[in-house]
């Protein structure tokens, strides 16, 4: 049984391996591929610090609010954030609005690895001047005042363990995956990784222009007319008949490790198996050949180079 920690499977992994190599077999090498997987797959978690980079799961964070408008998270793309607090106020999530308006509270970036404050006060968000005393105090609504670079905290008494997060993250995300609507019923398509489906993220859009528009669709369970759409957690979606033929962008997520890091594992766990050959030998010499050295690194720079894009930021943690 694979362990649950693993990045990749050991079918991809054996796709890459040379099968007539006699370093290994991979049809009897049952025990050492998949451990070199799960080896391959603790160095991950250990190098980036992250808790989880193959499935949602969720977190509940602490941080160090600094004053600034924008709070990094530890782990990454962020699916859902479920509440978010602030000196012991709740902050409501906010929005930068359709045509321009701010509705004042949080916001998670385009990235998915941050949050943003909108619309908070001059003290920063969820910090009131108190009468007489002049103290700050923790209010439970935001001012409509729109102050940009104020948000997470103070900007002279900045808090300790003040602001907390809780989020799911940690899987991976398909941003405006294009698909086209049956011409007829059933009006239902299934995302291209629907077997790992996790869920909707609410960013649906016509992929073409309505009338020159960019124009989201609202989840809506009993679907009525064109611009709705409901969802299943096997990734299946289904469409009004008034969006018969409309292509539309879906942005949702799913339990699996990022593309580019199921290629560098594999890559890191080829190296670790090819290696074994040359177990103990720093060079080897042939009449045909001259010499050859052997280097022990698996971390190639091109697996280096992903693991630290992944790698956790952890201020204010």
């Amino acid at each position: 049984m694979a362990d649950s920690r693993d990045l990749v499977s050991k079918s991809a992994v054996e796709a890459w391996l040379n099968a007539n190599n006699p370093a290994f077999n991979t049809t009897s090498d049952t025990v050492n591929i998949p451990l070199a997987i799960t080896d391959c797959s603790v160095d991950w978690y250990s190098f980036t610090g992250r808790r989880s980079l193959n499935r949602f799961i969720p977190c509940n964070d602490s941080f160090d609010g600094m004053g600034g408008d924008r709070q990094f998270l530890r782990d990454f793309p962020v699916g859902l954030v479920s509440a978010v607090y602030v000196n012991g106020a709740a902050v409501p999530q906010g929005s930068n609005g359709e045509y321009g308006p701010i509705t004042p509270g949080w916001v998670l970036d385009s990235k998915r690895e941050s949050i943003s404050m909108v619309g908070c006060s001059p003290l920063g968000y969820g910090l009131g001047r108190g009468v007489g005393s002049g103290g700050a105090y923790a209010v439970t609504s935001p001012y409509a005042r729109i102050r940009a670079n104020l948000g997470f905290g103070g900007r002279t008494d900045q808090g300790r363990q003040n602001v907390v997060v809780q989020y799911f993250a940690g899987g991976s995300i398909m941003f405006n995956e294009v698909v086209t609507v049956p011409a007829s019923a059933p009006y239902t398509v299934t995302v291209s990784q629907g077997a790992t489906f996790w869920n909707d993220l609410n960013e649906v859009y016509y992929a073409l222009p309505q009338s020159g528009l960019l124009v989201q669709l609202s989840a809506v369970t009993p679907l009525v007319t064109a611009g709705q759409y409901s969802f299943s957690q096997a990734g299946v979606y289904t469409f009004s008949a008034g969006d018969a033929g409309q292509q539309i962008a879906i942005t949702y997520g799913y339990n699996a490790a990022p593309a580019d890091v199921q290629m560098a594992c594999i890559m890191q766990v080829c190296e670790t198996l090819y290696t074994r050959k040359t177990v103990g030998l720093k060079s080897q010499g042939s009449p045909e050949s001259g010499t050859t050295s052997y280097t022990k690194s698996t971390i190639t720079p091109d697996v280096l180079r992903v693991m630290l894009k992944y790698k956790a930021v952890m201020r204010g943690m």
